[in-house]
C-alpha cells in the first residue's frame, strides 16, 4: 500500500511539474505566483492544525496520546502568560 501511495505521489507531481515546464513567457510567471499561493495555504493550514485547542483529527494521534495533551499544556501556559 505504501508503494503505491509512493507512485501516485510521484505521478502527481511530475504531472505538475511537467505542465508548468510547459508554459512559455508571462503564462509561465502566473504559475509560479499560483505555485506559491498554494504553498502559502497549505503552512497556514498546517498551522491551524498544529496550534489548534483541540484534536480535530483524534484517530491519527492512536499511541502519540502523551505528545499532543503535553504540548497543549504547553501551549496554555505560553498563553495565561502572555495575557
Amino acid at each position: 500500500m505504501n508503494l503505491l501511495m509512493q507512485a501516485s505521489l510521484l505521478a502527481s507531481s511530475l504531472t505538475l511539474w511537467l505542465a508548468i515546464l510547459s508554459e512559455k513567457g508571462v503564462s509561465r510567471w502566473r504559475v509560479v505566483v499560483a505555485l506559491f499561493r498554494t504553498g502559502k495555504f497549505s503552512c497556514l493550514l498546517g498551522v491551524l492544525l498544529l496550534f489548534a485547542l483541540r484534536l480535530l483529527y483524534a484517530d491519527s494521534h492512536v499511541g502519540h496520546g502523551h505528545v499532543m495533551p503535553m504540548a497543549m499544556n504547553c501551549l496554555r501556559i505560553s498563553a495565561s502568560r502572555a495575557c
